[in-house]
């Protein structure tokens, strides 16, 4: 029976209604939003209520499994402001390279090596960026044996002209797509604030923009998404 509002107010009496407003407004709830009764809420309105609350507790200890599946471009960058603000210790694993690089301060890789003539994974901490993990993992020469395991399955070989070309589209992408998402990390700070609520023009303007970012922001992503599913199908003919 708690409103939106109500649900948070009471983790925290002493706050003040900006602060309320402003920490919800950080998980897409605004104007008559933090009035609905969470009775009402839609399971993507409740998860994010909840997101909210778990965030604001602040445990010492998230472990993650691919965190931005199935969330929507407001609910990613949600999350990964929450995230920046936490400071516990969060394990996670992920495939959205924007999302990996601005959380993570250590990598683990997954790394195959043939062992007894097996061809085994295992796991080490790498002491390197991030860029320059995908310029290892596109450029380091695998085993001969699992270079040979792979190749027995080869029906055709791609053209390393053709591979390299569309690699350099993917990281085109990723690099546009990282500058969507600060453009966009910049708009929604000036929303969590709550003296942006005073001018109703401002506020408009505001979400226009931000509907505008999130939009390219998926348009991007679908295409990076077919490319590198092209990229893995390439790889392996």
């Amino acid at each position: 029976t708690l409103t939106v509002y109500d649900t948070l107010k009471q983790l925290v009496p002493m706050a003040t209604d900006g602060y309320i407003l402003g920490w919800l407004a950080r998980f897409g709830f605004r104007d008559d939003d933090v009035k609905k009764t969470v009775a009402v809420l839609s399971g993507g309105e409740k998860s994010r209520l909840y997101l909210s609350i778990l965030i604001h507790e602040k445990p010492n200890l998230l472990i993650l499994d691919e965190p931005t599946n199935h969330l929507d471009i407001m609910m990613m960058d949600a999350l990964l402001d929450a995230l920046q603000d936490y400071d516990g210790t969060i394990i996670f694993v992920s495939h959205d390279r924007y999302f990996i690089k601005e959380l993570s301060s250590k990598y683990w890789v997954f790394h195959k090596i043939v062992e007894e003539n097996r061809l085994i994974t295992t796991i080490r901490e790498i002491d390197k960026t991030l860029e320059e993990l995908l310029e290892l993992a596109y450029s380091e020469p695998e085993t001969e044996k699992a270079k040979t395991m792979q190749v027995n399955n080869r029906k055709k070989k791609t053209n390393p002209w053709i591979l390299e070309q569309l690699q350099n589209d993917i990281e085109l992408h990723h690099k546009e797509l990282s500058n969507l998402h600060l453009e966009l990390h910049g708009i929604q700070a000036r929303l969590s604030q709550s003296e942006t609520y005073s001018s109703p023009e401002l506020y408009r303007e505001l979400i226009v923009k931000s509907d505008s970012l999130e939009k390219s922001i998926a348009d991007v992503r679908t295409e990076l998404d077919t490319m590198e599913t092209r990229y893995l199908e390439l790889s392996y003919d």
